[in-house]
């Protein structure tokens, strides 16, 4: 188990304050740093109607040598596209970015443009849609757990309603069907997530 994060990747997403890039699709903004005598971009893309994404890069002229994609803005690399080095290694190279950004102002964390959330006296729920980049879309459901001071962080990978995968957590997926389904339906109830095609999504705010 981890610790509660609460203005973390389970609510809060952050983005890059920089250089603007024209895109047609994406609004993006990039934030240059140096480290171990090389130089690195942080790009940070955000669509209104979906979740964005982050991306390291680095060049050698005009040739990409690396490019490593943080799926859902959270901190954290999910893929490596391009490059020579572990997913690990760019993660590392990745942190001391950010670092670096908050240090110069260039960082802001926003709340996650379709995440769901609700709380009891006991646990608080959380559910999130996630469009990558390169991928296909998936939920992520997270409980809080008050007391233990504790989070379990779940899959949807179809976003069809059904837990496939546990990240973090002490049980099969089964286990924390249970809370997922209440949650889908209040969020339904609510307005708050809407099913199309046989797929449940967080609605965008």
């Amino acid at each position: 188990m981890k610790i509660i994060r609460l203005k973390s990747a389970l609510i809060m997403i952050f983005v890059i304050l920089g250089c603007n890039i024209a895109n047609n699709e994406y609004k993006k903004s990039c934030f240059t740093f140096n480290f171990d005598g090389k130089k690195y971009q942080i790009i940070s893309a955000i669509k209104r109607v979906s979740t964005g994404y982050n991306a390291l890069t680095q060049r050698d002229g005009k040739r990409t040598v690396l490019q490593a994609v943080d799926n859902d803005q959270n901190g954290e690399l999910d893929t490596l596209m391009l490059g020579e080095i572990t997913l690990e290694k760019a993660n590392e190279i990745y942190a001391i970015g950010i670092a670096k950004a908050k240090a110069t102002g260039k960082y802001q964390e926003q709340f996650h443009p379709r995440a769901y959330k609700k709380s009891d006296k006991i646990q608080t729920y959380v559910f999130q849609t996630v469009i990558p980049k390169n991928g296909n879309i998936y939920n992520r459901f997270i409980i809080l757990t008050h007391s233990a001071r504790s989070e379990t962080i779940t899959l949807d990978i179809d976003a069809d309603g059904n837990l496939e995968k546990v990240l973090h957590g002490e049980y099969e997926p089964a286990f924390y069907q249970k809370f997922y389904n209440m949650i889908l339906e209040n969020g339904l109830n609510e307005g708050a997530i809407e099913k199309k095609y046989d797929m449940y999504f967080a609605r965008s705010k």
